[in-house]
C-alpha cells in the first residue's frame, strides 16, 4: 500500500503524459457520449491516462496504467477542498494519493496481475479486467454530495468452479495530525467495503464471498474524509444515481448537434468537466479550477471571463449559483485605487494577489456584463452596475500617453513577457465596454462606453499592429520580439479591422502543431486555453474552413488518443491537468465562434453563422438565452446561404449570408 498525504509533485513519475511526435488513435465513439478503448485491438503499449471527476465535497484524479503485459496499473489522487490545511492557502484544501489500498483474493491466492480488457468512458470511468478466471468490471465516480471517491466493483465467475473472493483494505488510510489542520481540527480517510450502505463507524476491513460458477455480485469500495468529532452515512447506489442524474441533466442541456461524431460526443464531455467542479464551501457553490491544486478557490480569467459566460446557457442551479458567487465575493476588494485581487482563496475566506494586476478589472466587468446579459433578469442585473462601474473606471484610469491600458501582467502571470501593456488586458478591456454599454442601455443608464471602446480600438490597431518575425500581425506588447497565440484576441473580442493579416499569421507561422497552438515560435509550451481562443477567432475572422479543420484536429486528438477525453491546462506545466474552466471555452467555440452569438440586451442578441462544406450544419438545443429556452439550428444551403431556424419559446426562420450578422429580437 502507498499513502502520501498532500504530495508534491502531485503526479508520480509514472503517470507522467508525454508529448509524443506522433499520436495514436487509441478510443473508439462507440455509441451516444461513450468512448472506449478495446484492448483486443492492436495498439502500442505501456499506455497511461489521468482524468479527474468530482462532487460538491471532493475531487479525484484518478491514474490508470496498462503496461506492456496488459497489467492494469491504478492509483488515485484525491482532494477534499472543505478539509483544509494549517496553511490555508490557495492549495490549502487536504488531499491524498493512494494505491494498493484494496487487496483481492481469489481461493485464498493473492492477485498481483489484472488484464486489462476495456476502458470506457461515458462521464462515469470503466474499466474492465480478468484473472484467474474472473473478470472485475470497476466503475469509478466522486459522490455527489459527500466528501467520498467510490469504486463500484461487479466482480464474476466465468470459471466452473466454485471460487472465494476476499476484499481486504485497512478501515484508516491516515489521519492528520491536529497541529497540521486549519482550527487544530483534526481529520481522517478512511476506507470502506460494503453492499451499499458507507457508515462512517464501521470498520469494515475485509469482504469474503462464495462465487458459484457464472454467478457475479457488486459492491463498493469507498475512500472518504471525515472529521474525527463528526460521523455520517450514505448509500452509494443513491450517489450513483445522483451521478447519473448529473450526467443526464449535462445531456439534456445545451445538446450539440452537427455531422461530425467527434465535436458532439468532444462537446458532452466538456459540458460535464465545466459543470461538474462545483464545490459546496462556506462561502457558498465555488467554481474552481481543479487539475490537483485549485480548489474552493476562484479567479477573475477562469470563473468571471471563461466560465461564467458559458454557465449563463445552462438551467443548472449549481452552476448559476457559483457565477452569482463568484461576482459578490470580488466585490469587498474593490472601490479602492488599487487593482482587483488575483484571487480569492480558502472557501472564499483569503485571497492571493502575488501576480499584481492582470487586468481582472477588465475580465471581471467583461464576464459580469456577459452573464447578466444572457440571463435577461433585470433586477439582478441591477445590483451589479456599481462592481461592473468601478472595474471600467480603475481600467481605463490605467491607460498610458499612447491610449492604450496598462497592466502588471496578465492571466499567464508572467509565465511569458507581457510588458507594460499588453494586447490581452487591451482587448478584454474593449469586450468589456462593450458589454457593459449594452447592459447599461438595456437598464437605461447613461453612458459613453461604445465611444470609449471606439477609441481604444483606434489605439490597440495603432499601437499593437506591427512586423513581428516576417508577419503583419499584432505585437503581444512592445518587450515582445516572438509571434505569440494571443494575437487572436482582438479578433475573439470583436476587434476585425485586420483580421486577414491574423488569421494569416495563425495559419502560416510555425504556431500550430498536433497539440494545438504553441504560447510563442520561441518555445514548445503550449496552452489549451489560448488555442480553444485562437479557434473561436477565427470563426468570429469568418473563416470557417480553416477554422473547423483547427477544431476537427483539436477535437480528435483530446477525445480519442492517448490523454483523454477533456481539454488541458498547458504543457509541460502542471501535466496537462484537465482544468475545467478549458471546457467551458471549448463549448464557447460553438456558440459564440460558429453561431456568432453576442449578447445584446435582456431581450435581444446577435447571431453571425459561420458554416463551410466540412461542417454544414450545428443544431444546439435547449440553450437559455434572455430567460427563455431557446433551440438554434443553421444549416448552409447549395447557394452558400445559411438557414437559421429558432424554436423552443420563440419561432423564427431567417435565411441569410454565411458570415452575416442578425439581431434576433424576443419581443
Amino acid at each position: 500500500m502507498i499513502i502520501r498525504a498532500n504530495p508534491f509533485p502531485i503526479f508520480p513519475k509514472w503517470i507522467q503524459i508525454k508529448n509524443k511526435k506522433k499520436k495514436e488513435q487509441r478510443y473508439t465513439i462507440t455509441a451516444p457520449y461513450h468512448i472506449e478503448y478495446d484492448l483486443q485491438k492492436k495498439t502500442k503499449l505501456p499506455y497511461y491516462n489521468h482524468i479527474e471527476t468530482a462532487g460538491f465535497y471532493h475531487s479525484a484524479i484518478l491514474f490508470y496504467g496498462i503496461q506492456s503485459n496488459k497489467k492494469l496499473r491504478l492509483a488515485k489522487h484525491l482532494v477534499f477542498p472543505t478539509f483544509r490545511k494549517k496553511e490555508n492557502d490557495t492549495r490549502g484544501s487536504f488531499s491524498i494519493y493512494v494505491e494498493k489500498e484494496l487487496i483481492l483474493k481469489i481461493n485464498h491466492e493473492l492477485i498481483k496481475e489484472e488484464q486489462v480488457q476495456m476502458v470506457a468512458l461515458d462521464g462515469f470511468i470503466h474499466i474492465k479486467s480478468k484473472t484467474l478466471d474472473t473478470e472485475v468490471q470497476r466503475t469509478f465516480f466522486a459522490a455527489s454530495d459527500a466528501p467520498a471517491f467510490i469504486t463500484k466493483i461487479q466482480i464474476s465467475n466465468h470459471s466452473p468452479f466454485e471460487q472465494k473472493i476476499e476484499f481486504h483494505t485497512p478501515s484508516c488510510l491516515f489521519q492528520e495530525k491536529p497541529q497540521n489542520c486549519d482550527q487544530d481540527r483534526p481529520y481522517q480517510i478512511l476506507s470502506q467495503i460494503c453492499f451499499d450502505t458507507f457508515d462512517s463507524k464501521i470498520e469494515n476491513e475485509m469482504v469474503q464471498l462464495i462465487l458459484k460458477p457464472k454467478q457475479g455480485i457488486c459492491l463498493y469500495h469507498v475512500i472518504a474524509c471525515r472529521y474525527l468529532d463528526e460521523q455520517y452515512t450514505f448509500s452509494c447506489a443513491e450517489q450513483e444515481n445522483k451521478r447519473l442524474l448529473f450526467l443526464n441533466q449535462m445531456q439534456q442541456q445545451v445538446e450539440l448537434k452537427t455531422n461530425h461524431p467527434v465535436l458532439d460526443t468532444m462537446f458532452y464531455f466538456a459540458k460535464i468537466r465545466a459543470n461538474e467542479s462545483i464545490f459546496k464551501t462556506k462561502a457558498g457553490y465555488l467554481h474552481s479550477p481543479g487539475g490537483g491544486n485549485y480548489y474552493a478557490a476562484i479567479w477573475t480569467n477562469d470563473q468571471l471571463e471563461y466560465a461564467n459566460p458559458c454557465f449563463a446557457y445552462f438551467s443548472y442551479y449549481p452552476a448559476y449559483a457559483s457565477c452569482i458567487r463568484s461576482m459578490d465575493l470580488y466585490e469587498p476588494y474593490m472601490y479602492k485605487n488599487q487593482a482587483l485581487v488575483t484571487s480569492i482563496i480558502a472557501e472564499g475566506t483569503s485571497f492571493w494577489n502575488g501576480a499584481k494586476d492582470r487586468g481582472d478589472g477588465a475580465m471581471y466587468a467583461y464576464g459580469a456584463s456577459s452573464f447578466l446579459l444572457i440571463i435577461g433578469n433585470k433586477e439582478l442585473a441591477q445590483a451589479y452596475v456599481k462592481p461592473i462601474q468601478w472595474c471600467l473606471d480603475y481600467t481605463l484610469n490605467k491607460i498610458n500617453e499612447q491610449g492604450v491600458i496598462e497592466s502588471d501582467t496578465d492571466e499567464l502571470e508572467n509565465r511569458f513577457e507581457s510588458g507594460k501593456a499588453n494586447l490581452a488586458t487591451n482587448a478584454i478591456a474593449y469586450a468589456a465596454l462593450n458589454r457593459a454599454a449594452n447592459l447599461f442601455n438595456a437598464l437605461n443608464i447613461p453612458q459613453n462606453y461604445k465611444e470609449k471602446a471606439e477609441e481604444l480600438k483606434r489605439k490597440i490597431d495603432d499601437y499593437f499592429f506591427d512586423q513581428v518575425e516576417g508577419y503583419f500581425t499584432y505585437r503581444y506588447c512592445k518587450e515582445e520580439n516572438h509571434l505569440r497565440v494571443q494575437m487572436c484576441y482582438p479578433l475573439m473580442n470583436g476587434i476585425l479591422t485586420k483580421k486577414e493579416e491574423v488569421v494569416s499569421t495563425l495559419i502560416h507561422s510555425p504556431l500550430w502543431t498536433q497539440e494545438g497552438f504553441l504560447t510563442t515560435t520561441a518555445s514548445d509550451v503550449f496552452w489549451d486555453r489560448s488555442t480553444l481562443m485562437a479557434i473561436r477567432a477565427i470563426y468570429c475572422a469568418k473563416d470557417s474552413i480553416n477554422a473547423t479543420k483547427y477544431l476537427l484536429s483539436y477535437s480528435f486528438n483530446r477525445l480519442l488518443t492517448d490523454h483523454v477525453p477533456y481539454a488541458i491546462e498547458a504543457y509541460p506545466e502542471g501535466n496537462q491537468a484537465q482544468l475545467s474552466a478549458e471546457s467551458a471555452l471549448y463549448i464557447r467555440i460553438f456558440v459564440e465562434g460558429i453561431l456568432g452569438f453576442v449578447p445584446h440586451s435582456f431581450s435581444s442578441f446577435y447571431l453571425k453563422p459561420s458554416l463551410c462544406k466540412t461542417l454544414s450544419y450545428i443544431e444546439i438545443n435547449y440553450l437559455y438565452l434572455c430567460n427563455k429556452k431557446i433551440n438554434i439550428y443553421a444549416t448552409l444551403l447549395k447557394d452558400q446561404r445559411v438557414e437559421l431556424v429558432l424554436s423552443g419559446d420563440i419561432q423564427q426562420k431567417h435565411t441569410l449570408s454565411n458570415y452575416q450578422q442578425i439581431l434576433i429580437e424576443l419581443e
